[in-house]
């Protein structure tokens, strides 16, 4: 029985209807079954013939014809070359599910060739000492376990994990029919976007208390976002654009979110005077730091900033009393690390901080 027809008249239809379904590819098959399940309406149905109207991109007229025995033809008033188009295949699983709930209509549609809508008999039974069985089941299990046989068996060890890939490979899909509009550019780019964020979630999936988290509703908020697994200069110059920003600025952002998550990226322009006695504590941590000389580093501050000129370093106290890396790389603040919770530890990354990984986003 197939899994969109639930009785046997249904199924004798799909049967009928073979050699529309045989000859379609297998994403037709499934567009048209997806279709099916929303988008087409009810069938009219007549002797031998049957018509529906299926919603794509516009609303097109399907017609189905059983001329005589033995015999189907469909056509569809859509703009698409090949036969049979998935507007078809839909109304096909659609009568099916018709039939299913008024068997009637399969005599209807066969009413050229004499047709009886009764279905095919059920195997029959097995002769006493098999009762429930059918001659099928009983074949189907001759050599099967029992269910005591099947729980008895021990519990095979389960297999290594998949390794996780250092890096997503490239995309990987069919190129649509040149005539059908598709840039293929921007394809390219959704399935770059699309592998980079199963990327992310596969790496984070043993992270306590991760979880996969929703699309921003802001579009400039999603622009960057995507700007995470764009590639090539000229892709992240026309994202910028749309959203009103520059490469720099929105490669800024991207930085910002791959290193402190979406919610503080506003680190990257809030500026707001933290208690006067952090000053002290700070630019004591930050002594670390040396000239060549070894004479200590000069730390200058600015709002809930505090720099380190020689060593183009910049540390920033959030509102979230976490503190954020920043490197100085052609006159700007990147963001160059993750955010800590502990000063110790945040001037701990700031002396290690993530160079190559900014570096790369900086200059892709």
């Amino acid at each position: 029985m197939s899994r969109y027809v639930n009785t046997p008249w249904g199924q004798n239809w799909l049967n009928i209807a073979e050699p529309i379904l045989k000859a379609a590819d297998s994403g037709r098959l499934q567009r048209g079954l997806s279709y099916a399940r929303g988008r087409v309406a009810e069938p009219e149905i007549g002797p031998g013939t049957a018509t529906a109207t299926v919603r794509g991109s516009s609303s097109y007229r399907v017609r189905i014809t059983l001329p005589g025995p033995g015999r189907i033809t469909a056509d569809c008033d859509c703009p698409d070359p090949v036969w049979p188009c998935k507007h078809v295949v839909a109304v096909v699983f659609r009568l099916g599910r018709t039939i299913d709930e008024d068997p009637s209509a399969l005599r209807t549609l066969r009413a050229n060739d004499g047709y009886s809508a009764d279905p095919a008999p059920e195997p029959e039974p097995e002769p006493a000492g098999n009762a429930g069985r059918t001659r099928w089941g009983s074949e189907l299990a001759a050599d099967a376990l029992t269910p005591a046989e099947a729980f008895a068996r021990p519990t095979a060890p389960r297999p290594d994990p998949v390794a996780i890939p250092d890096a997503t490979g490239e995309p990987c899909y069919c190129p649509p029919n040149p005539r059908s509009g598709v840039d293929l550019e921007a394809l390219e780019a959704l399935a770059a976007i699309a592998a980079g964020t199963a990327m992310t979630a596969l790496v984070n999936a043993d992270v306590p208390g991760h979880q996969v988290r929703e699309w921003p509703e802001d579009p400039q908020l999603d622009a960057v976002r995507i700007a995470l697994h764009v590639t090539g200069p000229a892709r992240l110059e026309s994202l910028a654009t749309a959203i009103g920003r520059t490469a720099a600025a929105l490669t800024g952002e991207s930085l910002a979110w791959t290193f402190f998550g979406p919610e503080s990226i506003a680190i990257l322009t809030d500026q707001w005077q933290p208690d006067p006695d952090l000053h002290h504590e700070v630019t004591t941590a930050l002594a670390e730091f040396t000239t060549a000389d070894g004479a200590p580093a000069r730390v200058t501050k600015r709002m809930n900033r505090w720099t380190i000129d020689s060593h183009h370093l910049q540390l920033r106290y959030g509102r979230d009393e976490r503190w954020y890396p920043f490197l100085r790389q052609s006159n700007k603040w990147w963001p160059a690390g993750p955010p800590a919770t502990d000063l110790t530890e945040a001037v701990t990354r700031l002396q290690g901080s993530e160079w190559g990984q900014v570096m790369s986003q900086i200059h892709r």
